[in-house]
């Protein structure tokens, strides 16, 4: 079989689906932490709460985005084509690499610790923060309102999250940019506690994350490029962006007094339309994103 189209002599790949296969190699995606995993109730001063759990977030737009990918090399060796790629071809792979380096579906395992700091007859404040290997993030619970019988809960959670390893070298090969992401998560949790064994939550939400990006030049991916695109600076090839979430999380906790197993759904609509090569391109979604966990409280 011909290869798939023409490349340099010196090139490190012999045909584009070898190319794309080496920048889909697992790596660090660029998903930020999604859990909650506390109820609206704020932890009386000086109680504590640590909860380990694992996370599994799923991108739709990943999926879109690979399928494409798939469908033009899919096309490209059926037809035997040896001609170089087009922009539009171009970009479409660059696409698949963009959704797959940032939103790796893979599972994370995360630790977390609150503690209460102030109450008050009708709430209360705490603070948490939690980690996920790539991620640190940190929040403040300020509970507003509490039913007069103790069952009912809300509250205004406000959360920072920097991300210090966003996706390590494969984006950094494929983009020329080294990243950071940076993530202001809001959120409106409502619990109810109507007994010892049972809690549940709902937290209307939004999430905006910001990537910032400083220019890198030289990697091999120049050597792919069309014609057309070679004049680009590396800075244009993905700028500083941002991405909206909005949607919400529910969760339930069952145990007793000191020891509570979390179940938990986050289910987002991702908003991003980055700006690539100059061009804005289409990685709007959905992220649907469950985990489990299990609570020490005292």
């Amino acid at each position: 079989m011909r290869s798939c189209f023409s490349v340099p002599k010196d090139a490190g790949h012999p045909c584009a689906l070898a190319v794309l296969l080496a920048l889909l190699l697992p790596g660090a995606g660029c998903t930020t932490t999604m859990t909650h995993l506390a109820p609206a109730k704020a932890l009386q001063p000086g109680h504590m709460q640590i909860t380990v759990d694992y996370s599994l977030p799923i991108h739709t737009n990943l999926a879109e985005g690979v399928v494409d990918a798939a469908e033009l090399l899919e096309d490209r060796i059926d037809k035997e084509e040896v001609s170089e790629l087009t922009d539009e071809e171009f970009r479409t792979l660059l696409d698949a690499a963009f959704n797959w380096a940032l939103f790796l579906t893979g599972g994370s395992p995360e630790a977390l610790a609150r503690i209460g700091l102030a109450g008050w007859e009708t709430g209360g404040l705490d603070i948490g923060v939690r980690f996920n290997g790539t991620t640190v993030k940190g929040d403040a619970k300020v509970e507003y309102w509490r039913s007069s019988n103790e069952v009912w809960h809300a509250a205004l959670d406000v959360g920072y999250a920097y991300q210090f390893s966003v996706v390590g070298d494969l984006l950094e090969y494929l983009s020329l940019n080294d990243w950071a992401r940076h993530d202001l998560d809001i959120m409106l949790p409502v619990s109810a506690e109507p007994g010892k064994v049972f809690r549940w939550y709902v937290a209307p939400r939004i999430l905006v994350s910001w990537i910032n990006v400083e220019a890198k030049p030289g990697a091999k991916l120049l050597e792919y490029l069309p014609e057309s695109l070679k004049s680009y600076n590396p800075s244009q090839y993905f700028g500083d962006e941002k991405m909206i979430y909005w949607g919400g999380t529910t969760g339930i906790m069952l145990g007793y007094r000191y020891v509570f197993v979390n179940l938990e759904m986050s289910v987002m609509r991702l908003q991003f339309r980055p700006r690539v090569l100059d061009e804005r391109r289409d990685y709007d979604g959905v992220v649907i994103a469950p985990a489990v966990g299990l609570t020490g409280m005292w």
